[in-house]
C-alpha cells in the first residue's frame, strides 16, 4: 500500500514537472518571435522614405486614374485664335475617353501623350494633351499638363439655320445672320479683310453669336468675301 501511495505521488510530480517546462519553453518562444519582429519594424524605420517603394510604384497611372485626375483641370486651345478656347473640366463625367497614346518615363516621372473625347452637355470635343505625372513617395499625381490641340465636332446639324441678308446700315449696306431656330448658335468661318495693321488684305478668322431666334449684325460690308465654315451651339 506504502508503494502504490509512492508510485503515485512520483507520477503526479512528474506531470506537474513536465507541463511547467512546456510552458516555459513556450514562453521563450514568444519571446525569441517578439524580439524578430521588433528587430525587423526598426530595420525597416531606418531605411530612407524614397527607397521604401511599394509595389503600386511599378503600377503606373492608367485611363481610368488619368480620368479621374483631369477633374478641376482647364484644357487649353493652344494657338488662342479659336473661339473655343478652353475646356474646363469639372468632373471624370466630362471626360468620354481616354486615349494613351504613347508614356515616356523618366526616373520618378512619366510623360503621357494623351487623346482625349470631352463633353459638357452641349458639344463634343477632342483634344491632345501631354500628361506630366510624379511619384510622391505615395501616389502618382500630376505635376502639371501641356494643352496640344483642342476643338469640338461638328454635328452639321444646324446648318440651315443660319441665313445671310444684306440690309442698310448707316451709309451702307451691311451683312446680317438671321437664325431661324430656337437655340442661340455660333457662326464661324474666315473673311477676306484688312489686317489689323490696315497695310493689306488677308483671311481672317470670325466667329458671331447669333442669339435663338435672333440675328446679328456680321461687321463687314456686303461685297466682303467671307466663308462660313460651321455652325453650332456656343
Amino acid at each position: 500500500m506504502k508503494y502504490k501511495f509512492l508510485i503515485y505521488t512520483l507520477v503526479f510530480l512528474f506531470a506537474v514537472l513536465f507541463i511547467a517546462c512546456r510552458d516555459a519553453q513556450k514562453k521563450r518562444s514568444r519571446s525569441t518571435n517578439n524580439s524578430r519582429t521588433d528587430t525587423e519594424e526598426a530595420y525597416t524605420q531606418k531605411i530612407p522614405t524614397e527607397d521604401r517603394k511599394p509595389s503600386s510604384f511599378a503600377s503606373d497611372p492608367d485611363e481610368q486614374k488619368i480620368k479621374y485626375d483631369l477633374a478641376g483641370k482647364i484644357i487649353m486651345e493652344p494657338t488662342r485664335k479659336a473661339y473655343r478656347s478652353k475646356f474646363q473640366v469639372r468632373s471624370a463625367k466630362n471626360v468620354l475617353n481616354v486615349d494613351i497614346l504613347s508614356k515616356e518615363k523618366d526616373g520618378n516621372q512619366t510623360l503621357y501623350r494623351v487623346r482625349l473625347k470631352l463633353n459638357d452637355d452641349i458639344n463634343t470635343y477632342l483634344a491632345d494633351i501631354n500628361i506630366t505625372y510624379i511619384w510622391d513617395n505615395r501616389e502618382w499625381t500630376i505635376q502639371y499638363l501641356e494643352s496640344k490641340y483642342l476643338d469640338i465636332v461638328p454635328t452639321g446639324k444646324f446648318d440651315n439655320c443660319i441665313i445671310v441678308k444684306k440690309e442698310p446700315y448707316l451709309f451702307s449696306e451691311y451683312l446680317f445672320f438671321y437664325n431661324n431656330c430656337d437655340v442661340a448658335l455660333l457662326v464661324e468661318g474666315r473673311i477676306f479683310t484688312w489686317s489689323s495693321d490696315g497695310m493689306r488684305r488677308e483671311w481672317r478668322d470670325y466667329a458671331i453669336d447669333v442669339a435663338a431666334n435672333g440675328k446679328a449684325q456680321f461687321h463687314y460690308e456686303s461685297d466682303a468675301d467671307y466663308k462660313i465654315e460651321r455652325i453650332e451651339r456656343p
